[in-house]
């Protein structure tokens, strides 16, 4: 009695039904003569469950299987088992199948052979796959999610070996840092390498100190391979000896690069003076505070120069405020430029202004302030009417004290300076104890 394939039941094809009725795919012979006809000697049932044709229509004529692959994929379906029996190497392929309209995804594999008159023979198995493919879709999708996110966040996460000193980036950090990942193979070392060196030691007792608390968190500056100076936050958790493994470090790290200018604008914004960009009053005590603090524990003394406009009333007055404005802008500029880098100057209010000058002594803080005020006083301005003018300052110039607690302490030392060469006629410097230059 011949089976559905044509082939007389035997002891081993039933072991090969229950086999295949067990089995999570079709489990076939493929055989192709050297005329090129081919059929399927053998194929168990559920080859109509994927290609919708019985195992006795593809022992007749093999086409039926082949018309049910999506056309896109039958030329690539083709050219692999060829290259299988050319080489006689195993077929493995993933391929499309459309069956009642619906598109469904099948892995075969199988192990050719070829006999004495060159007919190749292959045995193996056909699953369907789609699932498996489906799954495989959403995690690609999740994952080109995560990573579009990370990319928008500029997140990455790492892992850093540091018995080892290997250390794994995801995608992201590699364009944080700046490297080439094809070019490029993580480690501590070169993360170490690129970070400022100025937050280096930092960093370093911040990894120590992971070792006792678990946690590793900080914001340090890294150097790109461009020169480009960037900022990261970097988070992670430390688990190591305790567990009877390398020590490791899991984290995240994200480029706040832009979130530290900000905070630098904001920070900018409020400690400075719209109109002159000068620092601001809040600013300058919280300097001046600082110094007394030093002075006080270390003996390094400092200098203050305060100045007013003289008669600035009457430029508002006469020429308009937009006029006062400029005067006090320009006027700003040339002070801050005849000044050192270390030396603070602020608008205190209205056009009241003090320069504060650290590691300084009153004499040098004197020939500081009749330079600027013989400069301001050879400015030029010009009214919108076109009218040209000039205008001079009054400076009271005083030096840090024992008895000084207070920035208020020099701020009221100097005012007073101040009014004292308003009331001898403007246009002058007053210094603690010393006689006025005019």
């Amino acid at each position: 009695m011949a089976n559905k394939n044509g082939n007389k039941k035997s002891p081993d094809n039933n072991r090969l039904e229950k086999i295949a009725s067990i089995s999570p795919g079709v489990i076939y012979q493929f055989e192709r003569r050297p005329d090129g006809t081919a059929y399927f000697p053998y194929a168990s049932d559920k080859l109509k469950d994927i290609y919708g044709v019985t195992p006795e229509e593809a022992f007749q004529d093999a086409s039926s299987v082949f018309k049910v692959i999506h056309p896109s994929d039958l030329e690539y379906v083709a050219s692999s088992i060829l290259d299988s029996e050319t080489h006689l190497t195993p077929w493995c392929c993933e391929y499309r199948v459309i069956l009642n309209g619906e598109e469904r995804w099948v892995r075969g594999h199988s192990i050719p052979e070829q006999t004495e008159d060159g007919t190749v023979i292959w045995s193996g198995l056909i699953m369907d796959i789609t699932e498996q493919k489906e799954i495989e879709h959403e995690l690609a999708v999740s994952k080109e999610r995560l990573e579009r996110a990370q990319r928008i966040a500029k997140l990455g996460y790492w892992r850093a070996d540091f018995a080892t000193g290997e250390l794994e980036w995801s995608e992201i950090i590699f364009e944080i840092f700046g490297f080439d990942k094809r070019k490029t193979t993580p480690s501590v070392e070169l993360f170490r390498s690129v970070v400022h060196p100025a937050d280096l030691p930092t960093v370093l007792v911040h990894e120590e100190k992971a070792r006792e608390t678990g946690v590793y968190d900080i914001q340090h500056r890294i150097i790109r391979p461009d020169g480009e100076v960037r900022w990261v936050h970097e988070l992670a958790d430390f688990r190591g000896e305790a567990e009877g493994s390398n020590p490791v470090l899991f984290g995240t790290v994200r480029d706040i690069t832009d979130q530290k200018r900000l905070e630098e604008s904001l920070r900018e914004l409020s400690i400075t003076d719209s109109l002159t960009q000068l620092h601001n009053r809040r600013h300058v005590l919280n300097v001046m505070q600082g110094l007394i603090a030093t002075a006080q524990r270390y003996d390094r003394g400092f200098s203050i120069l305060m100045y007013d406009f003289d008669r600035f009333k009457h430029v508002n007055d006469t020429y308009g405020h937009s006029v006062g404005d400029e005067v006090l802008s320009r006027v700003s500029k040339l002070v801050r430029g005849e000044l050192r880098q270390c030396d603070i100057v602020a608008r205190l209010g209205g056009e009241e202004f003090v320069v504060v000058l650290p590691d300084t002594e009153l004499m040098d803080a004197l020939a500081v302030a009749e330079k600027l005020r013989q400069r301001i006083s050879e400015i030029e301005f010009t009214s919108s009417s076109h009218d040209t003018f000039f205008i001079t300052a009054t400076f009271g110039v005083t030096a840090f004290e024992l008895g000084d607690m207070h920035p208020d302490d020099l701020l009221k030392r100097a005012d007073s300076l101040m009014y004292q060469g308003k009331q001898a006629g403007r246009n002058r410097v007053m210094v603690s104890q010393q006689n006025t230059i005019s």
